[in-house]
């Protein structure tokens, strides 16, 4: 998906993370102990009559302690509130964060998560 191969781009590109090391688009292994996955939450709809597409989008970091996650999260939630960007094949009219990054323990391995959701409208990109 062009959305997510976009944002993990993004943040590769601004140093806070390289893809299949510690950065992931889709899913994460469990066996990474820090790392950050750029996920879809909803089917993307289509605005037809603006020829935009809208809808949201996860980012969760995993590290050692609560503290380092929300660190991590943190950069990314600044880094991720744009307006009128092109990201590889995406032209974002704007990247919103709608919350605080949100941290929890993770159920397994003893890490710690904290994920951000964010809002988007972008140009069409087929």
């Amino acid at each position: 998906m062009k959305l997510l191969e976009a944002i993990v781009q993004f943040i590769q590109v601004n140093g806070l993370g390289n893809p299949g090391v510690d950065l992931f688009r889709g899913y994460m292994p469990a066996e990474i102990d820090t790392g950050t996955v750029v996920l879809a939450r909803v089917p993307i709809e289509d605005d037809p009559y603006c020829r935009t597409k809208k809808g949201t989008f996860q980012v969760v970091t995993r590290a050692a302690t609560g503290d380092l996650a929300h660190t991590k999260a943190a950069a990314i939630k600044k880094l991720l509130r744009l307006e009128g960007a092109e990201i590889g094949e995406v032209g974002f009219k704007f990247i919103i964060p709608k919350h605080e990054p949100l941290v929890y323990p993770r159920a397994d391995g003893g890490q710690y998560e904290a994920s951000v959701n964010y809002q988007f409208v972008a140009d069409n990109w087929e």
